[in-house]
């Protein structure tokens, strides 16, 4: 499976890097910069942003540089290095969003500025590219993933390097252990909380056992009682 998201990430490389070469030239020098493809709702346009999403944080391109990087090398790391494996649902998104944060990281390190070439102009949205496109249908089912099923499906995950060790046990349960008189004493917990021992006093309680002669606690003492009553009268 990892070969299978080293491909979606590359892909996603080179569909925004393809994208941004037909823009930079053929868009640029025989359209002028924008070609309509439907009239009124959708162009392409050939834009340099030098800032983030939105043209936020504009001229700061080597923060823009080390944020993006340290996304990718944290992408990088839950798909091929974490100590769980992920499921394929989110492991695809997070190929997605590598393979475009590294588009968008290269325009930077190389050009100082992010080309941009998709105009959705029915709504007035800013202009974004193919990168844009792949980081956000990655990131936005990722975070529904985590927080709906993440919860879920984790525990059933096989472990990369191997399952971690059981806690050890205390000193006094170590003691309880290894003392055969102390060991019968000790409260075994139940699934559902509660204690058996606890259980067992309280059920001994309301449910007192007979003695010999067949009379349960109160019944004796009233057997006894009457006695001394009897004895008193002779």
């Amino acid at each position: 499976m990892s070969f299978l998201y080293i491909l979606i990430a590359a892909a996603a490389f080179a569909a925004d890097r393809v994208t941004k070469a037909w823009a930079a030239g053929a868009l640029r020098t025989e359209h002028g910069g924008c070609l309509p493809l439907i009239d009124g709702v959708f162009y392409f346009t050939y834009c340099e942003n030098r800032g983030a999403a939105f043209s936020m944080m504009e001229g700061q391109t080597w923060l823009l540089i080390g944020v993006t990087s340290l996304i990718c090398i944290a992408g990088i790391y839950l798909l091929f290095f974490g100590r769980r494996k992920l499921p394929v649902f989110p492991s695809v998104c997070i190929a997605m969003a590598v393979g475009g944060a590294l588009g968008n990281l290269y325009d930077r390190a190389l050009l100082g500025y992010v080309i941009d070439m998709l105009d959705f102009r029915l709504i007035n949205f800013a202009v974004f590219n193919v990168a844009d496109s792949f980081v956000c249908v990655g990131i936005i089912p990722l975070g529904v993933w985590m927080v709906f099923f993440e919860e879920k499906q984790m525990p059933r995950q096989p472990y990369r390097w191997g399952a971690p060790k059981p806690a050890e046990q205390t000193t006094g349960e170590q003691n309880h252990a290894h003392d055969p008189k102390q060991g019968d004493n000790l409260e075994r917990r139940h699934p559902s909380g509660c204690l058996f021992g606890a259980a067992k006093r309280r059920n001994a309680l309301a449910h007192p056992e007979p003695d010999r002669a067949g009379l349960r606690p109160r019944e004796r003492g009233c057997s006894q009682e009457g006695g001394r009553q009897a004895r008193r009268r002779g």
